[in-house]
């Protein structure tokens, strides 16, 4: 029987995939930020490109990257990046 290919960074993998779905991204961020959730319009998550272009001309991608409006200011957007990294030991400066 043939074996089954090994998959690559599987965690990175499972996190992008469901963080990729608003509704999952809403529960997440009520649940962890909740001081986002009580400033943004979490119903406006819209998911963006994740791909950007440095000034060197090198690409840079991000896991997940969403913008939603702000609460007081419907003309103004925050955006911001969810990023996973798995630790095998504890970091003080990762939380």
């Amino acid at each position: 029987m043939p074996s089954k290919p090994k998959i690559h960074q599987p965690d990175d993998r499972f996190f992008r995939h469901a963080m990729s779905k608003p509704e999952v991204a809403k529960k997440y961020i009520e649940h962890f930020y909740p001081d986002i959730a009580r400033i943004t319009d979490l119903g406006s998550l819209k998911l963006e490109s994740s791909l950007s272009i440095q000034p060197s001309l090198r690409e840079f991608k991000a896991d997940v990257i969403y913008r939603c409006r702000l609460k007081k200011e419907e003309e103004q957007h925050l955006y911001f990046c969810l990023l996973l990294e798995h630790k095998s030991q504890p970091d003080k400066y990762v939380s």
